[in-house]
């Protein structure tokens, strides 16, 4: 058996060696360093990664800031109706607990913001297609957000923060 499973993985390198053959040099080493850099950074964040309990104590105030800030983006978009888009509102809900505390913050309020804004745009009575769209809609916006959290994660990082462990507020 262990002869077998030898002889598979010598194929899958050699298989995977082929294709590196088909990409250009400029990929593999983009890969390279994004894997180097992905590894280097778990690594050094093992050792010092706080809980999400002492995160909170230390940050309470920007996480309910945040929240706060969906909750009344959220009011303020039903109050005024389509008239405005207060999109960039809900992106800085989400940005500034990414940039202050971690991604894992910022993915917690991105949740929240997709979840609050597919909640008030929810028809009255619901059918199997409109579920749907709902779930849709919640991962859209999800989505959305998300990706702001990782850019502002990005911009973190740059600026010689440690990723995903806290410092004082």
């Amino acid at each position: 058996m262990n002869s077998i499973l030898s002889t598979a993985n010598q194929y899958c390198a050699r298989i995977w060696r082929l294709l590196l053959e088909c990409i250009p040099q400029e990929w593999c080493q983009a890969y390279r360093d994004v894997k180097t850099w992905y590894a280097g950074r778990r690594e050094a964040n093992r050792f010092n990664k706080m809980t999400l309990v002492d995160e909170y104590a230390v940050h309470r105030i920007t996480v309910l800031a945040s929240c706060s800030l969906v909750c009344a983006t959220t009011g303020l978009r039903d109050f005024i109706g389509g008239a405005w888009g207060l999109g960039p509102l809900f992106v800085l809900a989400c940005a500034a607990p990414t940039l202050i505390i971690s991604r894992q913050w910022g993915t917690f309020v991105a949740v929240f913001c997709a979840l609050a804004a597919s909640l008030t745009r929810m028809p009255v009575q619901f059918d199997a297609i409109s579920e749907f769209i709902f779930l849709w809609n919640l991962l859209m916006r999800f989505l959305f957000f998300e990706f702001f959290v990782l850019v502002s994660d990005f911009v973190r990082v740059g600026m010689g923060k440690p990723s995903d462990t806290s410092s004082s507020e």
